[in-house]
């Protein structure tokens, strides 16, 4: 069997079938090995006939796990070439009263994952002033995940108690 083709069909989709032969199988062992021909029809039926064709009379027919893998293979190195899409990233900002100095000033934490119902944000705060990340005071210690009601109650709090005499 030394001068044997190798073939194998296998279905990658509704009314879709791959088909591929191979010279050899080294194709396994190493990767440089190409296939002769490979193509898509809509019916086993010509995906079989093709692949006939194409690896003439020794052709050896093949299970359909090889052509999947195969084509997994080869469509792989496609999806790393892509490039990813810029991210946005948010901020969630609050007020917080500084009761030594009786300044306002606000602090940022970055929006991990926003839902109907929870906003996210990082435990730690990133300072708008100096852009370090974790201030450590006793106002920044908080829950990581607010409802958005809970968040409008906890700013409402805030303000009434920081504005008592």
């Amino acid at each position: 069997m030394s001068n044997s083709t190798y073939f194998a069909v296998s279905s990658v989709g509704k009314d879709r079938w791959y088909w591929v032969v191979w010279p050899s199988m080294q194709w396994q062992v190493d990767p440089t090995v190409s296939h002769l021909q490979d193509g898509y029809v809509p019916t086993k039926a010509d995906a079989v006939d093709l692949a006939l064709d194409a690896a003439g009379m020794n052709g050896v027919w093949m299970e359909a796990k090889y052509a999947r893998e195969y084509h997994r293979a080869k469509a792989a190195p496609a999806s790393k070439q892509r490039s990813a899409a810029p991210s946005v990233v948010e901020y969630l900002h609050r007020d917080v009263y500084d009761p030594v100095t009786g300044a306002w000033h606000s602090v940022r934490h970055r929006i991990t994952r926003k839902t109907p119902k929870f906003v996210f944000v990082e435990a730690t705060s990133v300072d708008l002033r100096d852009g370090v990340s974790g201030n450590d005071s006793v106002m920044d210690q908080h829950p990581t995940a607010w409802t958005v009601n809970s968040w409008r109650k906890m700013a409402t709090s805030l303000c009434r108690s920081s504005m008592r005499w």
